[in-house]
């Protein structure tokens, strides 16, 4: 009886790409029978295998998938979505402008962590002129907001209790409206219970 109250729903994976061990892949949001929001979902591995810094990079064939994917989903529903967000991981170099820009919003208590080889993944969602946020961790003590170029960059929230950081557990609630800016704030986990 209340299990005919709920419909299972699963998340399929859609144009799956994996370069290294590192997938990329895009999930499809849907209302009422009609594609609202892409969101583009990159593996950017942990360690860079040759060296070069401590953390790895999203690799070029990834950069290229993302402008392949776009293009396909022009051309398949032929409208541009404009409200699409990626997802990866560990922040792009860019994240680091957060130190010139100066305006941010949430928590900004460590340098950032990213890779010490750009590649390009930025510049293409700016061609692409689709995506309006990318959400990435791995900063535990970060949580952060800045808009770059037109282009929301966000952390997520440490929600784990068994790493490093002094923020309170939480997570990035992420609110999705057809035909509208994405809304998201930090919710925080209470521990006392």
């Amino acid at each position: 009886a209340i299990e005919d109250q709920y419909s299972t729903n699963y998340v399929q994976k859609n144009h799956s790409l994996i370069v290294d061990d590192k997938e990329a892949y895009t999930i499809e949001v849907v209302n009422n029978d009609t594609v609202t929001h892409v969101l583009y979902v990159i593996d950017g591995g942990d360690y860079n295998p040759f060296g070069i810094g401590d953390y790895d990079f999203i690799r070029p064939e990834h950069v290229n998938w993302l402008r392949e994917t776009h293009q396909a989903y022009q051309t398949q529903f032929q409208h541009n979505f404009q409200h699409n967000l990626l997802f990866t991981h560990i922040p792009l170099q860019e994240y680091r402008e957060v130190e010139n820009i100066g305006e941010y919003h949430g928590i900004f208590n460590e340098p950032i962590a990213c890779s010490k080889i750009n590649s390009g993944l930025f510049s293409q969602m700016l061609l692409n002129g689709d995506i309006e946020g990318m959400f990435c961790g791995h900063d535990h003590d970060n949580d952060f907001t800045i808009n770059l170029y037109g282009i929301r960059l966000s952390f997520g929230r440490v929600g784990g209790y068994n790493t490093y950081g002094d923020l309170q557990r939480g997570a990035r609630l992420i609110e999705l409206q057809p035909d509208a800016i994405y809304k998201s704030k930090v919710l925080e986990f209470d521990d006392r219970f």
